[in-house]
C-alpha cells in the first residue's frame, strides 16, 4: 500500500503573502496604500484611537482600540487583510526573536505541547497542540503572523535546503520517530522510520517533496 501527501511550500511567507492565515477583516486595498489611508480605513471599520501606524516592508503595524479594548493589528499591504495579535493569528515580533521567545508567545496564545521549534530563513516552524488537535505552525520572523498549513505536508522552501537533515527534521514534526535511515538515491530520499509504533518505509521526492509510504 502506498499513500501520497501533497507538497506544501512556505512561499506564502517568502513572497510576502499572508493568505493562509485567518483574518479578522479587510480594508479596501489600493496600489499605493499609505499610513494615512490605513488609519482612515480602520476608523471607518469601527476602530478607535488609531494612534500608531507604522509600515515595515509589506506589513502595517497598528495600535488601536475596538469596543473599548486595546488591539495590536497587522495589515497586509497587498491584500488589506487585518490580523489581530490577541486572537492567535500573530505573536509580537522583535528583532532578536529566539526559539524560547516564540515558544513563550505561542503558549500565551493558547498553544500547548510545543516541539520542533526551529527557524528556517525568515520563518519559524513549530509543531503544537490547540484545542486538543495537532497543528503545524509557521511564524513569520519579521511580522509575527501565524499560518497553519495542512497537517501531514512536508514543507520544502527551496530545493537547495532539501538535505538529509532537513528531511529528517520535517518528518519528526509530522510524527515520525526512530528515523534510522535517510539517504538520497537519485531524485528520492529513502527513509526508514516508525509511526504510531509501526515501522514504515518512505520515499520523499527531492523535486516535489511528495511522500510515498511503501509499507506500514
Amino acid at each position: 500500500m502506498s499513500t501520497r501527501l501533497p507538497l506544501l511550500t512556505s512561499a506564502l511567507f517568502l513572497s510576502g503573502s499572508l493568505a493562509a492565515a485567518a483574518a479578522t477583516g479587510t480594508i479596501t486595498p489600493r496600489p499605493k496604500m499609505d499610513v494615512d489611508y490605513v488609519k482612515q480605513q480602520l476608523l471607518q471599520l469601527g476602530y478607535d484611537d488609531v494612534t500608531n501606524v507604522q509600515r515595515r516592508g509589506g506589513i502595517f503595524e497598528v495600535l488601536a482600540s475596538q469596543e473599548g479594548k486595546a488591539v495590536d493589528l497587522r495589515i497586509d499591504g497587498n491584500t488589506g487583510r487585518i490580523f489581530n495579535l490577541a486572537s492567535g493569528q500573530a505573536i509580537m515580533p522583535k528583532p532578536d526573536m529566539t526559539a524560547d521567545y516564540v515558544r513563550q508567545q505561542l503558549t500565551a496564545q493558547g498553544y500547548t505541547d510545543l516541539s520542533g521549534v526551529y527557524r528556517l530563513g525568515d520563518v519559524w516552524r513549530v509543531a503544537a497542540m490547540r484545542d486538543g488537535e495537532p497543528v503545524q505552525l509557521r511564524v513569520d520572523a519579521k511580522t509575527g503572523i501565524i499560518s497553519t498549513p495542512a497537517n501531514g505536508a512536508l514543507s520544502i522552501p527551496t530545493q537547495a535546503m532539501m538535505t538529509n537533515a532537513f528531511v529528517r527534521q520535517q518528518l519528526l514534526t509530522q510524527g515520525y520517530a526512530n528515523i534510522s535511515r535517510v539517504e538520497r538515491v537519485g531524485g528520492l530520499f529513502v527513509v526508514k522510520a516508525r509511526k504510531d509504533g509501526e515501522p514504515v518505509d518512505l520515499r520523499v521526492d527531492a523535486n516535489t517533496g511528495r511522500i510515498s509510504q511503501l509499507s506500514g
